[in-house]
């Protein structure tokens, strides 16, 4: 009988988080996941046939974008082999995409991924066959809340702001008779590219280093300081941009105040810190379920 493996995958923007594994055996990765014609940082090589594809920092193959996503099978086989290794897989995947996509999306999406059929191919020059068994697309942010809904307490309304790099996903969820009930949901099209774009101009005047905002992200994702200032240090500079998104949260959930709010996802930190106005917030006690979040409501829901 065939071993089906389990693949959580969040494409992300600019960074794949991949959950595989099972039982205490559980794996996390995050790696970029733009696609590239050479790479300056990773050994993240992927032939397929005679399309080599690389993934990192380099000279960008293409804008990635969620609605029209490119080397989806060069990002599945990479994605099992960081989760799995060489050899040959049979995998049911869970992957998403941002709610207002998902709404008019979904099927589209999931037959795109169907129609790749059996991918194979080289990472490195390792030898890599993925089987998709089978193929789930959830919501993003539902797909996160249901992974930190253990941490939840079930007498409070709440509100998950999902901070990605280019959107914000929001969904309200309150206790009926017992059972979680979304109330409404919302993507907001201003997230952590806009702040990161704000913060590296406020980094240049501090050190005279313009950082990329793709620069800035591994910054903060590997060391959090440039020329010895503390990024984080500086994050109260995006004060207006959060407030902002948060403005349009409300003309939304016209009850925004009455709620407590979650932040998830790789902005987390970020807006937390400059949403002052909220007086009843958290985030996840781990770090990597504000990160990994959403590809682990994936890795759930197959």
């Amino acid at each position: 009988m065939e071993l089906i493996k389990r693949l959580g995958l969040d494409f992300g923007n600019s960074s794949m988080k991949i959950v595989g594994g099972e039982g205490e055996n559980i794996i996390q990765k995050r790696i970029k996941s733009l696609a590239t014609t050479d790479s300056m940082d990773s050994n993240h090589i992927v032939e397929i046939g005679d399309k080599v594809v690389c993934f990192g920092i380099g000279t960008p193959l293409v804008t990635q974008d969620k609605t029209k996503r490119e080397h989806l099978a060069h990002s599945i086989l990479l994605a099992t082999y960081e989760a799995y290794g060489p050899g040959s897989h049979v995998i049911n995947l869970g992957t998403g995409l941002p709610i207002d996509l998902y709404k008019t999306k979904k099927d589209m999406f999931e037959k795109l991924i169907r129609d790749i059929g059996d991918i194979k191919g080289d990472i490195n020059g390792n030898k890599v066959d993925v089987v998709l068994k089978d193929i789930k697309v959830s919501a993003e942010g539902l797909a996160a809340f249901k992974a930190i809904m253990p941490e939840i307490k079930k007498d409070e309304n709440i509100l998950i702001v999902d901070v990605g790099l280019r959107t914000t996903d929001v969904i309200s969820a309150s206790i009926e008779n017992g059972k979680w009930k979304i109330d409404g949901y919302s993507t907001i099209s201003t997230a952590l590219y806009d702040c990161y774009d704000v913060l590296r101009y406020r980094l240049f005047d501090l050190t005279d280093v313009l950082l990329t905002p793709e620069q800035l992200e591994d910054k903060i994702i590997n060391g959090g300081t440039l020329n010895e200032i503390d990024i984080a240090a500086n994050y109260n500079i995006c004060s207006e941009i959060v407030t902002d998104v948060f403005r349009r949260i409300q003309l939304k959930f016209n009850d925004l105040y009455a709620r407590k709010v979650y932040f998830l996802g790789g902005g987390a930190e970020l807006f937390n810190t400059n949403a002052t106005f909220i007086k009843n917030k958290d985030m996840p006690k781990s770090k990597d379920k504000q990160i990994y979040s959403n590809a682990v409501g994936y890795y759930l829901s197959i």
